[in-house]
Parts: structure tokens; sequence; C-alpha cells
């Protein structure tokens, strides 16, 4: 207890080391989460190549095979099932009134949603013959999960800078009201740990299947900041002098 009080009193920085880790903790999470969902995948994947391959794609326009419509559905038990359509009897496809999935035209895949169509079309040749791509989705699911938590990393530590930047302003209105000196890196600081042992208690609350709504982790953070400014400065005791007057 006492390094995190002389950290936040007389340390150094705004702790960013802190939000770094917290930041690498989620990442690297988010990174084994999404490389599982990729194992979880694989089966899927390679049940619906098994059923559309082989495709032969040459200057961005599939040449084999020609004039067929293929519709199979990617179906996991983990993630939902949806269609998968190869038709190469059309450039285009109207996606109007479409399930949500994939569909493969002649020159481009359309991924449907509920509530927007993305396309995008095949640029330059490409083989892709029937075999096994088993070993292939794995590898990717592993690359894919590095990526996505390098990507995290970043989004996250950005996140928590400014989420602390914001919340030290409330650390600075307690000092404020307590009419203590408080300097805005203490304050960083002080919320950084703040915002840090909130968010893992509402983790922990989650874990048990206790949602805590966002205004009630707002308010909790700010209250814990007045509790240690009181405590760290307000209450503290004075030093007894080794001299004797």
């Amino acid at each position: 207890m006492r390094k995190i009080v002389n950290y936040i009193k007389f340390g150094r920085g705004i702790g960013a080391s802190w939000l770094f880790l917290y930041a690498l903790i989620g990442a690297i999470i988010f990174g084994v989460m999404c490389r599982s969902l990729g194992y979880v995948a694989t089966p899927a994947l390679q049940n619906v190549a098994d059923q559309l391959l082989p495709i032969k794609v040459e200057n961005g326009v599939i040449v084999e095979p020609e004039n067929v419509i293929k519709a199979v559905k990617f179906e996991s038990e983990d993630l939902g099932q949806f269609p998968v359509v190869l038709d190469t009897t059309v450039d285009a496809i109207d996606t109007v009134n479409l399930a949500s999935g994939i569909y493969i035209s002649k020159v481009a895949v359309y991924f449907v949603e509920p509530q927007k169509t993305t396309m995008q079309y095949f640029r330059g040749s490409v083989d892709l013959p029937k075999e096994d791509y088993t070993d292939l989705f794995k590898k990717m699911s592993v690359y894919g999960g590095l990526i996505m938590g390098v990507f995290a990393l970043f989004v996250l530590f950005i996140v928590y800078l400014i989420l602390t930047a914001f919340y030290a302003l409330f650390a600075l209105g307690w000092a404020k009201i307590y009419k203590v000196f408080f300097s805005y890196q203490a304050a960083m600081r002080m919320s950084a740990l703040a915002y840090i042992a909130t968010s893992l208690l509402v983790m922990l609350l989650g874990l048990c299947g206790l949602g805590v709504p966002t205004w009630l982790f707002f308010i909790a953070v700010v209250a814990l900041l007045g509790i240690g400014i009181k405590m760290l400065y307000v209450n503290e005791k004075p030093t007894k002098s080794v001299y004797k007057i």
C-alpha cells in the first residue's frame, strides 16, 4: 500500500506504464480469443471448401467452374450458420432481400449483412484446387490472432490514455474541493490506478453474472478518486519531528 501511495504522490510520469501493461493483458486475451475462433471455424470452412472448390480466377474473372450455381452452408455450433453461394452465371448479384451470407459472382464477392452489403472485386489470377486446407486455416488463425492482438494493444492503450486523462480532471476537482495541491501528473497516475482497479472489479462481477451499467462504473471511478485523495492528503498524519522543541 505504501508503495502505491508513494507512486501516486512522488512517482514520475502519467501512469502510462500501468495502462500499457493493462492494455497488453487485454490484447493478449483478445488475440487468443480470435485464434480460438479461427480454430473453431476451421472444420466449417473446410466443409465449404470441399463443396465449392475447385475455383480458378484469371484476370479478375472466375473461369472455372463456368455457368454453375452452388449453394452451401457454413455451419458451426459455436459460430452459427449462414449461406455461401457461388453463382458464375452472372457478373453482378442483386443482394436486395438476400439473407445474410457470402455470395460470389463471376467477378466479385458480396458480404451481405442485415444493415449493409460489402462488395469486393477479384483481382489478378489465382487457382484454388480442391484439397485439404485445414493446416492453412489454422495458420491463418494464428497469424490473424497475432495481428488482431497487436491492433487491440494499440487501440486499448490509446483508449485507456484518453479515459485516464478524462478522469484526471475529476481528481483535480476533488483536490480543489479538499483544498490540497495535486499536480496533473499525480492526478493521471491516480486515475490510471483507479480506472484499472474499477474495471477489474467490474470484470469479476461480470464473471459472476452481475452486470454493471456505464453510469455506475463512472460514479465508482470518480468516488474512488475522491476517497483516494482524502486518504492521501486530507487524512494524512503529519510526520513527527526528530527534534525536541
